[in-house]
């Protein structure tokens, strides 16, 4: 007797998933804060996107936080990819 086919299987790697889910998660938001900031700072001016950070600091601080973690976690996978590729060689 056959069993039945899986329609959802669970992932292996819980890890693996929640990296992916990480990444797809702070990517939406670095590109929705840009989008935000951008449209804002169009519309009313930089001085009232700094006053809404409450300086202009705060708001390099924030952009640059949310870039760099971004950019880290995609990153971190192109380095295990690579390393992936090297093992197989």
């Amino acid at each position: 007797m056959m069993k039945p086919q899986a329609h959802y299987k669970k992932p292996k790697n819980n890890k693996k998933a929640l990296f992916a889910t990480l990444r797809i998660v702070l990517t939406a938001a670095a590109v929705a804060l840009f989008g935000i900031i951008g449209y804002y700072a169009a519309t009313q001016g930089w001085e009232a996107v700094f006053a809404w950070f409450g300086g202009k600091y705060a708001c390099m601080v924030v952009m640059i936080l949310v870039a760099a973690i971004t950019a880290g976690v995609w990153l971190w996978k192109l380095v295990r990819t690579m390393q992936r590729f090297k093992e197989d060689d």
